[in-house]
């Protein structure tokens, strides 16, 4: 994950800059896929951040993260028309906010894997663990997910 700083995802200038430098430097470094995501004050795409980001990201694949869920909702379609143009592979969703169960996100994260009809990959996480990540896949008719604790056993 490319991020300066926790909290929001609205960047200044320099935290632009820091991102990019992270990127040229996980290239060098051989790394196969970045995640990152950049909004404006009034959270919409950022969409000059994004194209500086996508362009230090030459030869990975780009996951634009949770950010998405931060964006107002009359936005997120055309978020993913942008993101599809830009050759974006994946948007990492829960759907609504983390502190909303992914089994009640469910239906949302649904209507963007319809809508991006296979031209980007809609990632479920947030919540996914491997008590649920069959279940997750099978209601929304993907193979990939994002989770933590995604295998029985590894963390006892």
């Amino acid at each position: 994950m490319i991020r300066p700083r926790g909290g929001d995802f609205v960047y200044n200038d320099l935290e632009i800059k820091m991102m990019e430098a992270d990127l040229f430097q996980a290239q060098k470094l051989g790394v196969d896929g970045v995640a990152f995501g950049a909004l404006t004050p009034d959270g919409d795409l950022d969409e000059d951040a994004m194209e500086q980001l996508i362009a230090a990201s030459a030869g990975m694949q780009i996951v634009f993260h949770m950010a998405f869920d931060a964006l107002a909702e009359d936005n997120k379609k055309s978020t993913i028309n942008w993101l599809v143009d830009h050759d974006v592979d994946r948007i990492l969703t829960h759907g609504g906010p983390l502190t909303t169960p992914i089994d009640q996100t469910i239906d949302k994260i649904k209507e963007y894997v319809d809508y991006a009809a296979g031209r980007i990959t809609i990632l479920p996480g947030g919540g996914v663990n491997y008590q649920n990540c069959d279940t997750i896949a099978e209601k929304l008719g993907v193979k990939e997910v994002h989770g933590t604790k995604v295998i029985d056993g590894i963390n006892k």
